[in-house]
């Protein structure tokens, strides 16, 4: 059963992540290291291949004919996109939990926002339509793929068919 952790209840919540903690306790040192590394070679091969949730929009995208650019270098910029869209002018990002919580402490957190914002301003005055997809629920499951292409698709088809003004540029959606 997938179920995400901010849909459930506080208390719920709270005891699961006391059971986490106490069982991280009780690994070894060796345990705990060996762990480590996985979860930092998981990092970097999604730094480098995207989440499961990217490939997935980007195989969406691709399989309707669009042509997408993978992590893309924004011009005289150094900021890399999830997934550019050139004939539709249009940036997808996908955001995942990192985004909207410290979960790898409060400065982090702080850099990871104001990087983010600055990367929307950046993306808005060049005439780019940015789509923000906010992904914070264990949302890739086998009953969720088919409402998300859904979505995905409208959003893009509604921005082939009828390109949105300055103001409605910024689109964000929950998964």
């Amino acid at each position: 059963m997938s179920k995400s952790w901010k849909n459930m209840d506080e208390e719920k919540y709270k005891y699961r992540c006391e059971m986490a903690k106490q069982k991280w306790m009780k690994l070894s040192e060796e345990e705990k290291e060996r762990m480590r590394q996985l979860a930092l070679k998981e990092i970097h091969r999604a730094s480098r291949e995207g989440s499961k949730l990217e490939r997935f929009i980007r195989d969406v995208l691709v399989k309707n004919s669009y042509n997408v650019v993978y992590h893309y270098i924004l011009d005289n910029t150094q900021l890399e996109v999830d997934m550019y869209l050139p004939s539709l002018k249009t940036i997808i990002e996908v955001d995942g939990l990192s985004h909207f919580e410290p979960i790898w402490g409060e400065e982090r957190f702080q850099k990871q926002v104001e990087a983010d914002m600055k990367k929307n301003g950046l993306i808005l005055t060049k005439g780019f339509v940015m789509i923000r997809i906010k992904h914070i629920h264990d949302s890739l499951t086998i009953a969720n793929r088919h409402k998300i292409e859904k979505l995905i698709l409208k959003l893009v088809r509604d921005i082939e068919n009828d390109y949105p003004k300055k103001p409605e540029r910024y689109i964000e959606v929950e998964l």
